[in-house]
């Protein structure tokens, strides 16, 4: 990536310079693949010294970001330090460290540099300082739960008419790679749906009746504005049996799959919500019930 840069402006032609970036420019389309790339080079040194520690490094990378543990406050701490000293060879330098573990969290308190101690006190004078986000879903280290909100589609002038363009924006504020939210954002969905088949344009105000049915919607959001659920399902207790249950279910509108996983104790069950994906029914095509659940 290189530049021309004017040193002087009273001599055009004289003082034009070059100026190059001498690294790769974060957000730039090759960096993802560049620096996805550097790590497996730079992982594979050690492949042959210490293979399992490699691949659960491979598997728990996801771009810039590491997400992994262990059983046990020790087995974090001597995770850190490897993870730490492996990658602080390759030039990476790891931190902004986060755990669920209050004994693993004073201790990398204790070794977190000086840029990241002036954010934890600011973050300390805030009621939530100790929530988090975990590739992009908000997590809180304390309490060890995760957490959707949807309180950023929330309007502030709830009078005002929506268009298209803010309509398809308040639902995309919604982040939810696992489906958790699933049975009410499949109402603002289809919502928009019923815009595009009308064929409004982008700034143009929804009709009279879309604009009611949306409100309607906020107010339900309201009385749900965040929704919290457990990070482990894979408690440490002895198990006797592991099962995975996925029901499906459609209607003329829409269709979805729910998966469980379910943990056998001798004292009993538990149940946890793993992932849940709704899809609308598309709008180009004829489907039957059964080709949908299918």
């Amino acid at each position: 990536m290189r530049f021309l840069w004017l040193k002087d402006s009273k001599n055009v032609y004289s003082d034009i310079i070059e100026l190059r970036f001498s690294r790769v420019v974060f957000g730039a389309a090759p960096s993802p693949f560049l620096l996805n790339a550097t790590i497996q080079v730079h992982l594979e040194k050690y492949k042959m010294k210490d293979p399992e520690f490699v691949n659960s490094m491979l598997r728990s990378l996801y771009v810039d970001d590491f997400v992994g543990g262990g059983r046990s406050h020790v087995q974090v701490k001597l995770l850190q330090k490897e993870l730490t000293d492996v990658m602080h060879e390759g030039g990476f330098n790891l931190h902004k460290w986060k755990s669920s573990s209050e004994e693993v969290r004073k201790s990398l308190s204790m070794e977190t540099d000086k840029d990241d101690e002036e954010t934890y006190a600011k973050q300390s004078l805030t009621q939530e300082n100790c929530q988090s986000k975990v590739l992009g879903v908000q997590w809180n280290p304390e309490r060890d739960v995760m957490s959707v909100e949807l309180s950023p589609i929330i309007r502030d002038k709830v009078d005002q008419r929506i268009t298209k363009r803010e309509l398809l924006s308040a639902i995309a504020k919604v982040y939810d790679p696992l489906g958790v939210m699933s049975p009410v954002m499949i109402v603002a969905r289809k919502i928009f749906q019923d815009v595009c088949k009308q064929g409004t344009v982008w700034d143009s105000p929804v009709t009279q009746d879309i604009q009611e049915r949306w409100e309607i919607f906020l107010q339900h959001v309201k009385r749900l504005p965040k929704i919290e659920f457990e990070r482990c399902v894979m408690i440490s207790e002895e198990l006797k049996e592991v099962s995975l249950h996925i029901f499906s279910d459609a209607s003329k509108m829409s269709y979805c799959a729910v998966a469980y996983i379910v943990l056998e104790f001798s004292e009993g069950r538990k149940a946890s919500l793993l992932t849940a994906k709704t899809r609308l029914a598309p709008l180009n095509k004829e489907m039957s019930i059964p080709h949908l659940e299918s």
